[in-house]
């Protein structure tokens, strides 16, 4: 499934772009020791807990550039799988 706004910090941390992108946006957010404890929230869940860190800005960047990831591709073939 392609990573979104909407997927587990764990799931965007596990991937390299995703984790580059979390990286570039939120380093305050990643380099907080609490940060391991909400690996299974969402960056919509967590917002609210920034102390507004999160701005609607850096939210929509994230979304945005986290669209632009490529997508999972059938393992066989390469082509890309449809959202779930």
């Amino acid at each position: 499934m392609p990573l979104s706004i909407e997927s587990a910090l764990s799931e965007i941390w596990g991937n390299e772009g995703g984790k580059e992108i979390l990286e570039k946006h939120c380093s305050a957010m990643t380099g907080d020791p609490r940060f391991k404890s909400a690996m299974n929230m969402t960056l919509k869940q967590v917002r609210p807990m920034s102390g507004g860190k999160i701005t609607q800005e850096i939210y929509d960047l994230v979304a945005s550039e986290l669209n632009q990831l490529p997508k999972p591709g059938c393992k066989s073939c390469g082509e890309t799988l449809p959202a779930a």
